[in-house]
């Protein structure tokens, strides 16, 4: 996962309804059953002041070259500095595989980076532990209709 171990989520519908149909579509393609599942997209509250002042966040506010060769230690299972919630861009299906030729040392951070401002990535938030989840809520779920 681009910023380790942790409870993803994110601020955009759209990415989380995407992850939830690859979720299913990954099962699919391993073989394994999706008889009565559905792509499902859990809603929760998030008191971010309260959080950034009780904890130690790492926010990434754009996909630089920090946030690249912080996802790409997280890659090659290299230590990094433990927060308990990280923020940042996250690299979708378009543009994983810059990240995954900067991370096989392909191309230079700055040839990444290029490569990726053009696209609009959304954001994720990890939450690396137990204490950083108590500022989460949960308010419901969202059922992907299939069309």
């Amino acid at each position: 996962m681009d910023f380790g171990a942790g409870f993803y989520t994110t601020s955009s519908f759209k990415q989380a309804k995407s992850w939830a149909i690859s979720r299913l579509a990954f099962r699919l393609a391993k073989g394994l059953s999706i008889e009565g599942l559905q792509p499902t997209v859990s809603v929760y509250d998030f008191n971010d002041s309260e959080a950034r002042s009780n904890f130690k966040v790492l926010d990434f506010k754009t996909a630089d070259i920090a946030w690249l060769e912080y996802v790409a230690k997280n890659r090659r299972e290299e230590s990094v500095e433990p927060y308990d919630l990280i923020i940042g861009p996250v690299a979708d299906d378009k543009t994983m595989k810059v990240v995954v030729l900067y991370v096989r040392g392909r191309y230079t951070a700055e040839e990444a980076i290029r490569r990726l401002e053009p696209e609009k990535l959304d954001n994720q938030y990890t939450f690396a532990n137990r204490k950083a989840l108590q500022y989460l809520t949960f308010e419901g779920v969202e059922i992907i209709e299939e069309n």
